[in-house]
């Protein structure tokens, strides 16, 4: 038998391939579990009592803790009661829907939102993490040094300075 042949029909190339597939189609069950965790079960236009879940089921409630307290219950079976500003544009079920007023200030299309705790995101510290400033400083702020611009190579010419510039410096 050759190098690396188990059997005569079977290699070690082959059941690494093998191997890999089953690995690789149980992630994507799982990540589609997973991904089930909000969202789901999806609602019917035809009957409140269909279920539209899909492979593979919803997955049982699984319990995060938050980082400064607390914990999250997801998928929580809590629908979304609000109501929709908003009707299909045929009468099939499935069918788009299309805004009844406007759709920046009634949440459908591009200002469509899901309901979220009422609390600000909190920063590793415990700090809200949006407070009107920027989050990080910029690179030009923050540098000790900073890149000749238009303006202070201006400024060094008129100055009569002999130093080369930077630029020139890097150019040759």
């Amino acid at each position: 038998m050759p190098t690396g042949a188990i059997t005569g029909y079977i290699d070690v190339a082959q059941l690494t391939l093998y191997a890999f597939w089953l690995f690789f189609a149980g992630l994507i069950i799982y990540l589609r579990r997973e991904d089930k965790r909000e969202g789901y079960p999806l609602e019917s236009d035809r009957s409140k009592l269909v279920t539209v879940q899909g492979f593979p089921p919803i997955p049982e409630p699984k319990t995060f803790i938050l980082p400064h307290g607390g914990t999250y219950q997801a998928p929580n079976g809590v629908g979304d009661n609000r109501e929709i500003a908003a009707r299909p544009v045929a009468p099939w079920p499935g069918a788009p829907l299309t805004p009844t007023g406007n759709p920046m200030v009634d949440g459908v299309g591009p200002a469509s939102y899901a309901m979220r705790q009422d609390e600000p995101e909190l920063t590793d510290e415990g700090a809200p993490a949006i407070t009107g400033s920027p989050r990080r400083t910029p690179i030009r702020a923050a540098s000790p040094c900073s890149a000749p611009t238009a303006r202070s190579r201006a400024r060094s010419a008129t100055s009569g300075s002999t130093a080369p510039s930077r630029r020139s410096a890097t150019s040759r």
